[in-house]
């Protein structure tokens, strides 16, 4: 979990006080750095366009949750509960359970042990307990990101192929996410009708960002450079992690490139997700539409300079 604080962009323009982020290796900023794994990135070329190198992020530079900066600091009064109601919470969730369980038969038996479409429904029934369980301890705004389209990461497509699909991808694991989306808006519907003060919001919108960029939609990208490279890793990766090899040299240009690595996008396309996503959470975290055009103007900014 990251917890973040956001200052202010000009004097009475507040939003949240708090932003708790709950999610994998897409939102991580150096966590895995302090535990016992081999999905660690404290090394070079990661973070390459950082001015201080690796800092545990999974992409060149900024990843999604970078990018929810503009979000105001609310420097309001209040007891350790209230303040947590006026928090922004986002949550992240799934990618794993599909590309590193279920369609790794063999690792782990749960293809064996369910359907894809009874893995979906168990999933999302867990998924919803974990929501319930952090609106009991005072979270009331709160973002879901969808699966995103995991057919189509580097990894997916060497590892089962496209089948000659039209979009390029292993088109599988593309209906499993599917499968789990609807699934997983289902279960934030029935909290959202039933538990009394909630807001929440499922973020499609961002999940979508990689389909739209292999679509080439002009609108989308306008004011980046177009994202050319799709299916090609900007580092040298390592066959077995799927991670960059250390200390390699990377693209030069990253800007054209959708993947970092063989699972993980590029400071560029997180850019892209990022501001999708948020107009998204917008609802739930402007006090009022001037605010959150204000912020979302800054947002873009941000983006442009990326």
């Amino acid at each position: 979990m990251v917890v973040a604080g956001f200052s202010s962009f000009a004097a009475g323009e507040k939003a949240v006080p708090c932003y708790f982020i709950f999610g994998d290796s897409l939102a991580d900023n150096g966590n895995n750095n302090w535990l016992q794994t081999v999905a660690k990135v404290d090394y070079s070329p990661y973070g390459v366009d950082f001015r201080r190198g690796a800092t545990g992020r999974f992409t060149n530079g900024r990843n999604i949750v970078d990018f929810f900066g503009p979000l105001a600091l609310l420097l309001g009064a209040g007891g350790a509960y209230t303040r947590l109601g006026q928090c922004l919470y986002t949550l992240g969730l799934g990618n794993n359970d599909f590309l590193n369980n279920y369609f790794r038969p063999e690792f782990y038996p749960s293809s064996r042990i369910y359907t894809v479409e009874q893995f979906a429904v168990v999933l999302a029934n867990r998924y919803k307990e974990q929501l319930q369980r952090l609106y009991v301890a005072g979270a009331r705004k709160i973002g879901v990101f969808a699966l995103g389209q995991i057919g189509c990461v580097p990894f997916a497509i060497r590892r089962y192929g496209t089948n000659g699909s039209a979009s390029g991808c292993a088109e599988a694991l593309n209906d499993a996410a599917v499968l789990f989306n609807v699934q997983l808006k289902s279960a934030i519907d029935q909290l959202q009708a039933t538990l009394p003060g909630a807001q929440f919001v499922y973020i499609g919108s961002g999940s979508d960002m990689l389909m739209t960029v292999r679509r080439k939609d002009p609108t989308t990208l306008s004011g980046l450079k177009a994202l050319e490279v799709l299916d090609s890793p900007c580092c040298t990766v390592e066959a077995e992690s799927g991670q960059c090899v250390p200390d390699q040299p990377s693209c030069p240009d990253r800007s054209r490139y959708v993947f970092w690595d063989w699972f993980h996008p590029t400071e560029a396309l997180n850019s892209l997700t990022a501001a999708a996503a948020f107009e998204a959470v917008r609802p739930i975290v402007a006090h009022s539409s001037s605010v959150g055009e204000r912020s979302m103007i800054r947002l873009a900014a941000a983006v442009q300079a990326s």
